[in-house]
């Protein structure tokens, strides 16, 4: 896109304005971060799919040289959006110009105005959080296979320091952890990620006691489900999870004209819109135990890519056009995933698919699916002899079990990263926090030494630390919600009716019309993320929809109360936390 694009039409008698000037020179330096990022995308990409574990540190390297340049490119524009500013009020400016005003000085934003000695110890915890991150990430998968919980607590260690100095230098705000959240997301701060987790803890104890009391009082429930197979044991997994993944893009219209895929070291989703990369989970790293969870994670994979895809043409190379807001990324694929690809009524779309790439087992039978669904992994133990069906909690998940141990991983990173606790210490935090969410409960036949080594392996497996994504975990909740609420926004707009015929048959075209009309095809165009999604939806975004899901999928009905489990509540952080004590002692010591 040249940047004559840029230059509105009906603006030309002040293109010489300082203003305009600095905004073209924003724009041009914004085309070389385009680029740059793109780079990027695709070293990461062939780090993730064919690039040897050996050669990541040496990567490491040149990561960090493709860092410094988008650093220096990011000054430079900063310099000149100061200068076009006082234009937005002089009405110099279109939306689409004001949008990428906005985005562009979101985007590029990271370390401005630091001073010289700042701007060295940011540049210097950057290189050591690259050098520990390659080597942390590419240990990690065998850390998590053999257990070795002491080797993962000093790799963690050594990694929060230089990130803690990052955050903390960045100057984006009082609060250190903010800024590891602004670099995912601007929908989302520590103010109102305490006001979600104290708005989810006033219903989902409830929800997993009363969904755990309904399993165990219904044994014959457990012992009627048909386990799946094992990816592990299942020969040419490869091959297969490569078709499962293709089938589901085809079914959510990907473009393979403008995308590829390949096989790597995990699921991930990469832009730009124009070549979307998707990698799937090999054999043996990260995989899914189950094919049945890898066909949940190839529709929550595919609701990235169509997103990345559905920004409209003309924006691609524009910051208004930019995708990257990861909560809202995170709430197109749980959008996928949990409320289309784990819906009741798309079992038999999902029957389908299994027996075609699998072949026939008992286990994927619609009505069998739609059993597994409703399972609640945590509450098993109670309801039979734990070594009955062993394999049960391996080979389903349930959603409101896992929003209960991202409500729980996300206070667990945000006391990591103030040093309230230590590395060593998550596992027994962990597991109490289990215990005040109605996770775990005290007739659970799981012994202690049993709940801390189950913990231990959780945290073992979460992607984000390792990568140093900091501040990604906590997306997931408000993730969730949004997905919850978008889809019943869908259903009021285009019926029910309308949702059950293309959930029963997999033609999806009504669902995607209506995404791409309301939310992709709006870009960066609103402040924020989540006022598009308040605007798409018609009202405030709350965890109503979620509730209601939750409350028909497992045939219960929650009392209205506004109690919270446990007493150990999120509550609300103010400038005197999360990155203003013991992270800004330790900056303050350079």
């Amino acid at each position: 896109v040249s940047v004559l694009y840029w230059r509105p039409r009906t603006m030309s008698a002040n293109a010489a304005h300082p203003a305009r000037v600095a905004y073209r020179r924003m724009m041009e330096c914004y085309q070389v971060y385009n680029t740059l990022q793109m780079t990027a995308a695709t070293l990461e990409f062939d780090s993730m799919t064919r690039m040897p574990a050996a050669a990541k540190e040496a990567r490491s390297g040149a990561s960090f040289a493709l860092m410094t340049q988008l650093n220096n490119v990011c000054r430079e524009a900063v310099q000149q959006y100061k200068i076009a500013l006082p234009g937005v009020d002089q009405d110099l400016f279109d939306r689409l110009e004001l949008a990428n005003l906005r985005e562009g000085s979101r985007e590029m934003w990271a370390t401005r105005d630091l001073a010289p000695q700042d701007q060295q110890a940011y540049i210097g915890a950057m290189q050591q959080r690259q050098t520990i991150v390659a080597s942390f990430s590419a240990a990690a998968p065998s850390l998590a296979h053999s257990g070795d919980w002491a080797l993962y607590c000093k790799y963690l260690g050594d990694l929060i320091r230089p990130v803690r100095t990052m955050l903390v230098t960045m100057n984006r705000g009082e609060r250190g952890y903010d800024n590891a959240l602004k670099g995912h997301t601007t929908s989302l701060d520590l103010d109102s990620l305490a006001k979600l987790d104290l708005e989810l803890r006033s219903w989902l104890p409830q929800l997993l006691k009363k969904v755990g009391d309904k399993q165990r009082d219904d044994p014959a429930f457990l012992e009627s489900i048909v386990m799946p197979p094992s990816n592990r044991a299942e020969p040419a997994t490869d091959v297969k999870t490569e078709a499962m993944v293709r089938e589901a893009l085809d079914m959510l219209r990907f473009d393979w004209k403008r995308g590829q895929l390949a096989g790597g070291r995990g699921f991930v989703t990469l832009p730009p819109a124009n070549d979307v990369k998707v990698a799937y989970s090999r054999n043996g790293a990260n995989l899914a135990a189950s094919p049945i969870g890898t066909l949940y994670g190839a529709f929550h994979e595919g609701g990235h890519a169509v997103y990345e895809q559905g920004v409209p043409a003309h924006l691609w190379e524009l910051p208004a056009g930019l995708a990257d807001c990861k909560l809202f990324h995170e709430g197109m694929s749980h959008l996928f995933e949990v409320w289309l690809a784990r819906d009741p009524r798309f079992q038999d779309v999902a029957s389908d698919l299994l027996t075609q790439v699998y072949g026939e087992h008992d286990a994927f039978a619609p009505d069998n699916l739609r059993r597994l669904l409703r399972v609640l992994p945590s509450a098993a133990a109670r309801n039979k002899d734990e070594d009955a069906k062993p394999t049960l909690a391996t080979h389903t998940r349930s959603d409101p079990d896992t929003l209960a141990q991202l409500l729980i991983t996300t206070r667990l990173e945000i006391e990591l990263f103030d040093g309230t606790i230590q590395p060593e210490d998550l596992p027994t935090r962990m597991v109490s926090l289990q215990s005040q969410l109605n996770y775990r409960r005290a007739d659970s036949a799981t012994t202690e030494k049993t709940a801390i080594d189950n913990a231990k392996a959780s945290l073992m497996g979460n992607q984000q630390w390792p990568s140093g994504q900091f501040g990604y975990i906590p997306l997931y909740v408000p993730a969730i919600v949004w997905a919850a609420q978008i889809g019943e926004a869908i259903t009021h707009e285009l019926g029910d009716d309308t949702i059950t015929q293309a959930m029963n048959t997999g033609e999806l075209g009504p669902i995607l019309g209506w995404l791409s009309d309301k939310l992709w095809s709006q870009g960066r165009l609103y402040e924020t993320q989540h006022d598009l999604v308040h605007m798409a939806t018609g009202r405030p975004i709350t965890t109503d929809a979620l509730r209601r899901l939750f409350e028909a999928r497992y045939g219960i009905t929650l009392d209205d109360t506004t109690t919270v489990a446990g007493g150990d509540v999120l509550e609300p952080l103010n400038a005197g936390t999360a990155g203003s004590g013991s992270a800004r002692a330790a900056a303050g010591k350079r």
